[in-house]
């Protein structure tokens, strides 16, 4: 006969309830190399265990900071668009989503501004100012406060992706990339602003398109055809998958990790 009595409760369910026998609650400060005790199928360049929770309602895979999952944190109200960026900025959280771009506040969506049936490309910030590009179809617009939305009339300069790059004295340059995969810059893209410079081709003019990020000042335009690498000066092949290896896919919607 066992020396205690099972012990029984009615009340709801908590940690203190759990014999440490069966589980004893892990309390993680940082999420940086993920939370749980899953083994790493690759080999990890660092010599910490590396981990991944697959929880139930909670993703930790954001580095430092753990958030519901998206079935667990509906969107808010105001949203008739599947959003295709998000971003944050010193003007607020915002989104673009087919012709709309949103601002977010506190869960809802509020519509700031529509493209009139001309679907978003990309929106980004630099210097306070926010840049929303439309493809070739339709001017970029912008914003100095995130409510009121201009379309640049002073050239024709129409660009799908845009990205920043610092000059060697710090000044931030806003750069452009067109569907032709053309680039252009500019330290000021308002209408009455600094005008933009002259084209620099990447890669050729007839692949397409897919995206553009900065990393450690040099610019990289993925296309359906390669990758490429801008230095400020000269035009570096990374990968070129030519028309064998082309997808649609290829370069969609690339990503800045945060440890580079």
């Amino acid at each position: 006969a066992p020396s205690l009595q099972p012990q029984y409760r009615t009340d709801t369910y908590g940690y203190e309830q759990t014999p440490s026998e069966i589980d004893i609650p892990y309390a993680f400060q940082d999420f940086s190399l993920g939370a749980g005790f899953e083994d790493d199928p690759n080999e990890s360049p660092s010599t910490a265990p590396r981990g991944y929770s697959y929880s139930q309602g909670v993703d930790a895979s954001e580095r430092t900071a753990l958030y519901l999952s998206p079935l667990r944190n509906a969107l808010g109200a105001g949203v008739d668009q599947a959003l295709t960026k998000l971003v944050y900025t010193t003007l607020g959280y915002f989104a673009i989503g087919g012709d709309e771009i949103y601002e977010i506040n506190a869960g809802n969506f509020t519509s700031r501004d529509s493209a009139g049936g001309v679907n978003y490309t990309d929106i980004m910030e630099m210097d306070g100012i926010l840049y929303a590009a439309r493809g070739a179809t339709a001017d970029y617009k912008f914003s100095t406060d995130g409510v009121t939305w201009t379309a640049f009339t002073d050239s024709d300069d129409n660009f799908s992706y845009f990205a920043t790059r610092n000059t060697s004295s710090g000044e931030a340059v806003l750069w452009g990339v067109k569907s032709n995969g053309t680039m252009k810059s500019t330290t000021n893209g308002q209408n009455g602003g600094v005008a933009w410079s002259s084209a620099v081709a990447v890669g050729h003019t007839s692949e397409t398109v897919n995206g553009m990020l900065n990393l450690n000042d040099d610019l990289y335009v993925f296309k359906q055809e390669g990758i490429y690498r801008y230095t400020g000066t000269a035009t570096e092949d990374v990968w070129l998958g030519g028309i064998t290896m082309a997808s649609t896919y290829n370069g969609k919607k690339p990503y800045l990790w945060g440890d580079g």
